[in-house]
């Protein structure tokens, strides 16, 4: 493998894993950084999520809004509601009085996983720990992705869209910019190592 490369998501590991066949990776890390690569989820995380999601369906049963168990995390989706941003405030309270769940928000979704789960940027060192004397990039496109912006295992952050407020150091303007910068970074390193 060229460079090798991760991808750390928000989505279930078995839902990004047909999304990316194909592609030489590392490892696949889902649930922001909760659900490790090749492991399952403990029966019982698995069985506080599933208490957790029914609580929040219950509380939270109104059109549009949606409640997503992963296995290792919820996600309440508001894209949806009549009023997404009351939606996802409402949602954002209720999951704040779950006991022992850590609670952060999204594009249009509150994200709910064990406060002793593992990060996105928890993540993020334990691969950079199998590299020790390469650089690190992590490239994100949502406020989930601020904890691996600011850990010190990441040489350079790059977020999709500008934020004011994010510890990146660098920006793309959109999506479709993610595919120029790899071929940008495969070019240099073919380039350094001729």
């Amino acid at each position: 493998m060229l460079l090798p490369c991760a991808v750390v998501s928000g989505r279930a590991r078995a839902d990004v894993a047909p999304r990316v066949a194909g592609v030489p990776l590392r490892a696949i890390v889902g649930n922001h950084g909760a659900e490790p690569a090749r492991m399952e989820a403990p029966s019982a995380i698995r069985a506080r999520v599933r208490g957790w999601a029914a609580a929040l369906r219950t509380a939270l049963a109104e059109p549009g809004v949606s409640v997503e168990d992963k296995g290792f995390s919820i996600a309440v989706h508001v894209r949806r509601a009549a009023a997404p941003d009351l939606a996802k405030e409402r949602a954002a309270r209720l999951a704040a009085g779950l006991a022992g769940a850590r609670v952060f928000g999204g594009k249009r979704v509150v994200n709910v996983v064990p406060e002793t789960a593992p990060t996105k940027a928890d993540a993020v060192e334990a691969f950079a720990a199998e590299f020790p004397a390469s650089p690190v990039m992590y490239v994100g496109d949502d406020e989930t992705d601020e904890d691996a912006f600011r850990s010190p295992a990441v040489t350079w952050s790059v977020r999709v869209g500008h934020a004011d407020r994010s510890a990146a150091r660098f920006f793309l303007g959109g999506q479709a910019e993610i595919d120029t910068l790899l071929q940008a970074l495969t070019l240099e390193h073919a380039h350094q190592s001729a």
